[in-house]
């Protein structure tokens, strides 16, 4: 484990949703940063990215691993990450380590959304 905290060298952004009523009766997403600055261990999965076209469009979809400190962390697949300007969707959230001290993060971006 030593190792691989060692790794955590990447900083994230942690995302939450919030659904707020407009004016007219419809509801609004936002996403509002739940931590700033986790340290994380990337690891891209060249074996899922590739692209998918939809209509006239080619979306490129890539899948990252993340892992990041437990401590007192309830995350879900509701929520996103931000790590290098790209976003990217929370497939699963499985804690891991010798004693469940680590959370990995199976994490998917579609298309060139990005977050400034």
């Amino acid at each position: 484990m030593a190792d691989l905290i060692g790794q955590m060298r990447s900083r994230i952004t942690i995302q939450r949703p919030t659904t707020a009523r407009g004016q007219v009766g419809g509801s609004t997403k936002t996403w509002n940063d739940l931590e700033t600055g986790v340290y994380a261990a990337p690891e891209f999965r060249s074996v899922g990215s590739d692209e998918k076209q939809k209509g006239d469009r080619v979306y490129t979809r890539a899948t990252l691993l993340l892992t990041i400190r437990r401590e007192n962390r309830e995350l879900s697949t509701t929520d996103r990450v931000v790590f290098d300007r790209r976003v990217y969707d929370i497939l699963s959230v499985s804690p891991t380590g010798d004693r469940l001290e680590l959370l990995k993060l199976e994490c998917l971006a579609i298309g060139e959304q990005t977050h400034e």
